[in-house]
Protein backbone atom coordinates (compact mmCIF):
# COMPACT_ATOMS: atom_id res chain seq x y z
CA UNK A 1 0.00 0.00 0.00
CA UNK A 2 1.23 3.49 -0.82
CA UNK A 3 0.93 5.52 2.36
CA UNK A 4 -1.45 8.45 2.25
CA UNK A 5 1.36 10.92 2.84
CA UNK A 6 3.77 9.47 0.26
CA UNK A 7 4.65 11.91 -2.54
CA UNK A 8 1.92 14.28 -1.43
CA UNK A 9 1.92 17.90 -2.52
CA UNK A 10 0.53 19.88 0.36
CA UNK A 11 -1.56 23.03 0.13
CA UNK A 12 -2.21 25.39 3.03
CA UNK A 13 -5.73 26.29 4.14
CA UNK A 14 -5.98 28.87 6.90
CA UNK A 15 -7.54 27.45 10.07
CA UNK A 16 -10.11 30.26 10.20
CA UNK A 17 -11.15 29.53 6.61
CA UNK A 18 -11.44 25.81 7.34
CA UNK A 19 -13.58 26.51 10.40
CA UNK A 20 -15.83 28.94 8.52
CA UNK A 21 -16.53 26.31 5.86
CA UNK A 22 -17.23 23.52 8.35
CA UNK A 23 -19.35 25.66 10.67
CA UNK A 24 -21.45 26.84 7.71
CA UNK A 25 -21.84 23.30 6.37
CA UNK A 26 -23.09 21.95 9.70
CA UNK A 27 -25.35 24.93 10.35
CA UNK A 28 -26.86 24.38 6.91
CA UNK A 29 -27.92 20.96 8.16
CA UNK A 30 -29.65 22.37 11.24
CA UNK A 31 -26.90 22.20 13.86
CA UNK A 32 -26.67 25.19 16.19
CA UNK A 33 -23.58 27.34 16.64
CA UNK A 34 -22.13 25.39 19.58
CA UNK A 35 -22.56 22.07 17.75
CA UNK A 36 -21.10 23.39 14.50
CA UNK A 37 -18.08 24.89 16.25
CA UNK A 38 -17.45 21.66 18.16
CA UNK A 39 -17.44 19.83 14.82
CA UNK A 40 -15.00 22.36 13.38
CA UNK A 41 -12.69 22.04 16.42
CA UNK A 42 -12.50 18.28 16.10
CA UNK A 43 -11.97 18.37 12.32
CA UNK A 44 -9.35 21.10 12.64
CA UNK A 45 -7.36 19.20 15.23
CA UNK A 46 -7.47 16.01 13.17
CA UNK A 47 -5.93 17.82 10.21
CA UNK A 48 -3.48 19.80 12.37
CA UNK A 49 -2.22 16.47 13.75
CA UNK A 50 -1.84 14.99 10.27
CA UNK A 51 -4.88 12.70 10.26
CA UNK A 52 -6.24 12.50 6.73
CA UNK A 53 -8.84 9.82 7.34
CA UNK A 54 -10.95 11.45 10.05
CA UNK A 55 -11.06 15.08 8.97
CA UNK A 56 -13.89 17.37 7.87
CA UNK A 57 -14.51 15.39 4.70
CA UNK A 58 -15.21 12.24 6.71
CA UNK A 59 -17.32 14.14 9.26
CA UNK A 60 -19.65 15.56 6.66
CA UNK A 61 -19.80 12.30 4.71
CA UNK A 62 -20.84 10.35 7.81
CA UNK A 63 -23.44 12.97 8.70
CA UNK A 64 -24.81 12.89 5.15
CA UNK A 65 -25.22 9.14 4.95
CA UNK A 66 -25.97 8.24 8.56
CA UNK A 67 -26.66 11.45 10.48
CA UNK A 68 -28.79 14.57 10.28
CA UNK A 69 -29.51 14.27 6.57
CA UNK A 70 -31.27 10.92 7.04
CA UNK A 71 -32.53 11.28 10.62
CA UNK A 72 -29.79 9.38 12.42
CA UNK A 73 -28.66 12.45 14.36
CA UNK A 74 -30.84 15.13 15.96
CA UNK A 75 -29.36 18.63 15.53
CA UNK A 76 -29.99 21.32 18.16
CA UNK A 77 -30.58 18.64 20.82
CA UNK A 78 -28.80 18.25 24.16
CA UNK A 79 -28.01 15.24 26.31
CA UNK A 80 -29.46 14.47 29.72
CA UNK A 81 -27.57 13.19 32.77
CA UNK A 82 -29.22 10.11 34.27
CA UNK A 83 -29.26 8.99 37.88
CA UNK A 84 -26.25 7.05 39.15
CA UNK A 85 -25.45 5.71 42.60
CA UNK A 86 -21.72 6.00 41.91
CA UNK A 87 -19.99 9.31 42.61
CA UNK A 88 -17.15 8.77 40.13
CA UNK A 89 -19.32 7.43 37.29
CA UNK A 90 -22.06 9.13 35.30
CA UNK A 91 -24.58 7.87 32.76
CA UNK A 92 -25.67 10.17 29.97
CA UNK A 93 -28.42 9.88 27.37
CA UNK A 94 -27.13 11.72 24.30
CA UNK A 95 -30.57 11.68 22.65
CA UNK A 96 -28.84 11.40 19.25
CA UNK A 97 -27.34 14.89 19.64
CA UNK A 98 -24.08 16.09 18.05
CA UNK A 99 -21.41 13.50 18.78
CA UNK A 100 -18.71 16.18 18.82
CA UNK A 101 -20.30 18.34 21.49
CA UNK A 102 -21.41 15.57 23.84
CA UNK A 103 -18.03 13.81 23.54
CA UNK A 104 -16.12 16.97 24.50
CA UNK A 105 -18.44 17.53 27.45
CA UNK A 106 -18.23 13.89 28.59
CA UNK A 107 -14.42 13.85 28.49
CA UNK A 108 -14.30 17.14 30.39
CA UNK A 109 -16.68 15.74 32.99
CA UNK A 110 -14.59 12.57 33.38
CA UNK A 111 -11.61 14.83 34.15
CA UNK A 112 -13.62 16.74 36.77
CA UNK A 113 -14.58 13.45 38.40
CA UNK A 114 -10.97 12.27 38.30
CA UNK A 115 -9.88 15.47 40.02
CA UNK A 116 -12.32 14.74 42.82
CA UNK A 117 -12.10 10.94 43.09
CA UNK A 118 -8.87 9.92 41.34
CA UNK A 119 -10.76 8.44 38.42
CA UNK A 120 -13.88 9.41 36.52
CA UNK A 121 -16.05 7.60 34.00
CA UNK A 122 -18.87 8.80 31.75
CA UNK A 123 -20.90 6.31 29.70
CA UNK A 124 -22.89 7.87 26.86
CA UNK A 125 -25.82 6.00 25.32
CA UNK A 126 -27.96 6.91 22.28
CA UNK A 127 -25.01 8.72 20.70
CA UNK A 128 -23.90 9.62 17.19
CA UNK A 129 -20.43 9.34 15.62
CA UNK A 130 -17.72 11.48 17.34
CA UNK A 131 -15.19 11.12 14.47
CA UNK A 132 -11.68 11.38 16.02
CA UNK A 133 -11.08 9.82 19.43
CA UNK A 134 -7.66 11.44 19.80
CA UNK A 135 -9.32 14.86 19.96
CA UNK A 136 -11.02 13.96 23.23
CA UNK A 137 -8.23 12.11 25.04
CA UNK A 138 -5.64 14.74 24.09
CA UNK A 139 -8.05 17.35 25.46
CA UNK A 140 -7.75 15.49 28.78
CA UNK A 141 -4.01 14.80 28.70
CA UNK A 142 -3.37 18.51 28.01
CA UNK A 143 -4.96 19.12 31.43
CA UNK A 144 -2.69 16.52 33.03
CA UNK A 145 -4.97 13.46 33.06
CA UNK A 146 -4.54 9.95 31.67
CA UNK A 147 -7.50 9.33 29.40
CA UNK A 148 -9.28 6.59 27.46
CA UNK A 149 -12.23 6.41 25.12
CA UNK A 150 -13.84 3.82 22.91
CA UNK A 151 -16.97 3.95 20.79
CA UNK A 152 -18.99 1.53 18.72
CA UNK A 153 -18.49 2.13 15.02
CA UNK A 154 -21.42 3.74 13.26
CA UNK A 155 -22.19 0.69 11.10
CA UNK A 156 -21.20 -3.01 11.04
CA UNK A 157 -18.17 -3.26 8.76
CA UNK A 158 -15.84 -5.77 10.44
CA UNK A 159 -15.81 -9.54 9.95
CA UNK A 160 -14.96 -11.51 13.13
CA UNK A 161 -11.78 -13.53 12.72
CA UNK A 162 -12.83 -16.94 11.40
CA UNK A 163 -16.13 -15.62 10.05
CA UNK A 164 -17.44 -14.42 6.68
CA UNK A 165 -20.11 -11.83 7.56
CA UNK A 166 -19.45 -8.27 8.72
CA UNK A 167 -21.12 -7.85 12.11
CA UNK A 168 -19.10 -5.36 14.23
CA UNK A 169 -18.01 -1.74 14.05
CA UNK A 170 -14.40 -0.66 13.55
CA UNK A 171 -14.54 0.20 17.29
CA UNK A 172 -11.44 2.33 17.94
CA UNK A 173 -9.39 2.20 21.15
CA UNK A 174 -7.90 5.55 22.13
CA UNK A 175 -5.59 6.55 25.00
CA UNK A 176 -3.51 9.61 25.85
CA UNK A 177 -1.01 10.13 28.65
CA UNK A 178 0.39 13.46 29.92
CA UNK A 179 4.00 12.82 28.95
CA UNK A 180 4.95 16.20 27.47
CA UNK A 181 7.19 17.10 30.42
CA UNK A 182 9.03 13.80 30.08
CA UNK A 183 9.04 13.25 26.31
CA UNK A 184 8.14 16.55 24.65
CA UNK A 185 4.68 15.37 23.56
CA UNK A 186 1.76 13.40 24.94
CA UNK A 187 1.79 9.72 24.02
CA UNK A 188 -1.45 9.01 22.12
CA UNK A 189 -2.56 5.53 21.11
CA UNK A 190 -5.43 5.75 18.64
CA UNK A 191 -6.37 2.96 16.29
CA UNK A 192 -9.33 1.10 14.88
CA UNK A 193 -9.63 -2.59 15.69
CA UNK A 194 -9.86 -3.28 11.95
CA UNK A 195 -6.64 -3.39 9.91
CA UNK A 196 -7.48 0.05 8.54
CA UNK A 197 -10.37 2.39 9.22
CA UNK A 198 -13.24 3.14 6.88
CA UNK A 199 -11.88 6.68 6.66
CA UNK A 200 -8.60 5.28 5.37
CA UNK A 201 -10.42 3.28 2.69
CA UNK A 202 -12.21 6.40 1.47
CA UNK A 203 -9.06 8.53 1.60
CA UNK A 204 -7.10 5.95 -0.41
CA UNK A 205 -9.88 5.84 -2.99
CA UNK A 206 -9.89 9.64 -3.18
CA UNK A 207 -6.12 9.70 -3.72
CA UNK A 208 -6.09 6.82 -6.23
CA UNK A 209 -4.09 4.46 -3.97
CA UNK A 210 -4.41 0.85 -2.84
CA UNK A 211 -5.28 -0.75 0.48
CA UNK A 212 -2.79 -3.09 2.20
CA UNK A 213 -2.98 -6.82 1.57
CA UNK A 214 -5.37 -8.63 3.90
CA UNK A 215 -7.18 -5.51 5.10
CA UNK A 216 -10.49 -5.53 3.22
CA UNK A 217 -12.91 -7.84 1.43
CA UNK A 218 -15.11 -7.30 -1.62
CA UNK A 219 -18.83 -8.07 -1.76
CA UNK A 220 -18.10 -11.73 -2.53
CA UNK A 221 -15.90 -12.11 0.56
CA UNK A 222 -12.65 -12.16 -1.39
CA UNK A 223 -9.60 -10.20 -0.21
CA UNK A 224 -8.91 -7.14 -2.34
CA UNK A 225 -6.63 -4.11 -2.30
CA UNK A 226 -8.94 -1.94 -4.40
CA UNK A 227 -10.64 0.60 -2.08
CA UNK A 228 -13.43 1.02 -4.63
CA UNK A 229 -14.32 -2.67 -4.19
CA UNK A 230 -14.52 -2.37 -0.38
CA UNK A 231 -17.32 -4.26 1.36
CA UNK A 232 -15.91 -5.30 4.76
CA UNK A 233 -12.88 -5.04 7.05
CA UNK A 234 -10.62 -7.70 8.53
CA UNK A 235 -9.70 -7.46 12.23
CA UNK A 236 -6.22 -6.17 12.94
CA UNK A 237 -3.94 -8.84 14.42
CA UNK A 238 -6.33 -11.73 13.90
CA UNK A 239 -7.99 -13.03 17.06
CA UNK A 240 -6.32 -10.36 19.22
CA UNK A 241 -7.85 -7.48 17.29
CA UNK A 242 -11.13 -9.36 17.16
CA UNK A 243 -11.08 -9.58 20.96
CA UNK A 244 -10.58 -5.82 21.33
CA UNK A 245 -13.28 -5.10 18.75
CA UNK A 246 -15.61 -7.43 20.65
CA UNK A 247 -14.66 -5.76 23.94
CA UNK A 248 -16.07 -2.43 22.73
CA UNK A 249 -19.29 -4.12 21.57
CA UNK A 250 -19.71 -5.81 24.96
CA UNK A 251 -18.89 -2.71 27.00
CA UNK A 252 -21.51 -0.94 24.91
CA UNK A 253 -23.98 -3.78 25.50
CA UNK A 254 -23.69 -3.23 29.26
CA UNK A 255 -24.57 0.41 28.56
CA UNK A 256 -27.54 -0.30 26.32
CA UNK A 257 -25.70 -0.39 23.00
CA UNK A 258 -27.70 -1.42 19.96
CA UNK A 259 -27.35 -4.56 17.87
CA UNK A 260 -24.41 -3.94 15.51
CA UNK A 261 -26.35 -5.30 12.54
CA UNK A 262 -28.95 -2.52 12.74
CA UNK A 263 -26.80 0.31 14.08
CA UNK A 264 -27.40 3.62 12.29
CA UNK A 265 -29.91 2.08 9.89
CA UNK A 266 -32.78 4.42 9.10
CA UNK A 267 -36.35 3.41 8.40
CA UNK A 268 -39.13 1.26 9.79
CA UNK A 269 -39.58 -2.44 10.30
CA UNK A 270 -36.98 -2.78 13.05
CA UNK A 271 -39.32 -4.05 15.77
CA UNK A 272 -38.14 -1.36 18.17
CA UNK A 273 -34.43 -2.11 17.95
CA UNK A 274 -32.12 0.72 18.95
CA UNK A 275 -30.00 2.18 16.15
CA UNK A 276 -27.54 4.34 18.10
CA UNK A 277 -23.84 4.29 19.00
CA UNK A 278 -22.42 4.07 22.51
CA UNK A 279 -19.40 5.94 23.94
CA UNK A 280 -17.24 5.37 26.99
CA UNK A 281 -14.87 7.94 28.50
CA UNK A 282 -12.53 7.46 31.42
CA UNK A 283 -9.90 9.68 33.04
CA UNK A 284 -7.37 9.04 35.79
CA UNK A 285 -5.51 11.59 37.87
CA UNK A 286 -1.82 10.56 37.79
CA UNK A 287 -1.61 11.07 41.55
CA UNK A 288 -4.12 8.23 41.95
CA UNK A 289 -1.44 5.93 40.53
CA UNK A 290 1.32 7.38 42.71
CA UNK A 291 4.18 4.88 43.14
CA UNK A 292 5.11 3.19 46.38
CA UNK A 293 8.72 3.91 45.48
CA UNK A 294 10.97 4.93 42.56
CA UNK A 295 14.30 3.64 41.37
CA UNK A 296 17.26 5.23 43.09
CA UNK A 297 18.36 7.03 39.91
CA UNK A 298 15.06 8.92 39.36
CA UNK A 299 13.48 11.54 41.60
CA UNK A 300 10.09 12.16 39.95
CA UNK A 301 7.44 10.32 37.96
CA UNK A 302 8.34 12.37 34.86
CA UNK A 303 11.96 11.25 35.22
CA UNK A 304 10.76 7.67 35.59
CA UNK A 305 8.63 7.90 32.44
CA UNK A 306 11.62 9.27 30.54
CA UNK A 307 13.89 6.53 31.87
CA UNK A 308 11.41 3.76 31.01
CA UNK A 309 11.03 5.02 27.43
CA UNK A 310 14.82 5.38 27.07
CA UNK A 311 15.21 1.76 28.18
CA UNK A 312 12.57 0.54 25.72
CA UNK A 313 14.07 2.51 22.81
CA UNK A 314 17.68 1.76 23.75
CA UNK A 315 20.39 0.12 21.60
CA UNK A 316 18.90 -1.83 18.71
CA UNK A 317 15.57 -0.03 18.89
CA UNK A 318 16.60 3.41 17.64
CA UNK A 319 14.26 3.09 14.66
CA UNK A 320 11.19 2.47 16.81
CA UNK A 321 8.71 5.29 17.31
CA UNK A 322 6.27 6.17 20.05
CA UNK A 323 2.51 6.50 19.51
CA UNK A 324 1.81 10.20 19.22
CA UNK A 325 5.22 11.01 17.74
CA UNK A 326 3.77 11.29 14.25
CA UNK A 327 1.02 13.57 15.53
CA UNK A 328 3.66 15.79 17.16
CA UNK A 329 5.66 16.01 13.94
CA UNK A 330 2.53 16.82 11.95
CA UNK A 331 1.58 19.51 14.47
CA UNK A 332 5.00 21.13 14.09
CA UNK A 333 4.66 21.01 10.31
CA UNK A 334 1.19 22.58 10.48
CA UNK A 335 2.56 25.28 12.79
CA UNK A 336 5.36 26.04 10.32
CA UNK A 337 2.78 26.27 7.55
CA UNK A 338 0.65 28.59 9.69
CA UNK A 339 -2.38 26.65 8.58
CA UNK A 340 -3.82 23.22 7.82
CA UNK A 341 -2.27 20.99 5.16
CA UNK A 342 -4.43 19.26 2.55
CA UNK A 343 -3.76 17.39 -0.68
CA UNK A 344 -5.05 18.86 -3.93
CA UNK A 345 -7.94 16.34 -3.96
CA UNK A 346 -8.88 17.37 -0.43
CA UNK A 347 -8.71 21.09 -1.24
CA UNK A 348 -11.00 20.51 -4.23
CA UNK A 349 -13.42 18.60 -1.98
CA UNK A 350 -13.38 21.47 0.54
CA UNK A 351 -14.12 23.89 -2.30
CA UNK A 352 -17.24 21.93 -3.23
CA UNK A 353 -18.39 21.99 0.39
CA UNK A 354 -17.73 25.74 0.59
CA UNK A 355 -19.73 26.38 -2.58
CA UNK A 356 -22.72 24.41 -1.28
CA UNK A 357 -22.47 26.20 2.08
CA UNK A 358 -22.21 29.71 0.66
CA UNK A 359 -18.66 30.38 1.89
CA UNK A 360 -16.20 32.18 -0.37
CA UNK A 361 -13.17 29.95 -0.92
CA UNK A 362 -10.73 29.96 -3.83
CA UNK A 363 -8.87 26.63 -3.92
CA UNK A 364 -6.43 28.06 -6.46
CA UNK A 365 -5.28 30.64 -3.91
CA UNK A 366 -4.03 27.98 -1.47
CA UNK A 367 -0.25 28.18 -1.32
CA UNK A 368 1.80 25.05 -1.88
CA UNK A 369 3.65 24.05 1.27
CA UNK A 370 7.39 23.48 1.15
CA UNK A 371 9.58 22.42 4.07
Amino acid sequence: MAALNDDASWFVVEAATHDAIIVAAFKQRGFDDDEARAAARCCRQATFLGNRTHNALKALDVDEHLGSVVGGCAPATRWTVLESRFKACERWDARRCSGFLVAEAAMDRACELAEAYGTGCVAVDNAFHYLFGAHYVLRASAKGYIAYTTCTGAIPEVVPTGGTRKSMGTNPQTYALPTTNALGFDVCIDWATSVISNGTVKALAREGKRCPEGAIFDKDGRPTTDPNEFHAHACVGGHKGYSLCLLTELLAAFGGGSLPSVRSKVGGGDGGDKRTCNFLFQAWHPDALAPASLSANVATVDENVKAVVADILGPGNEGARLPGQGKREAALRSARANGLLFSRAEVDALARIAERSGVAFDPGACARYAE
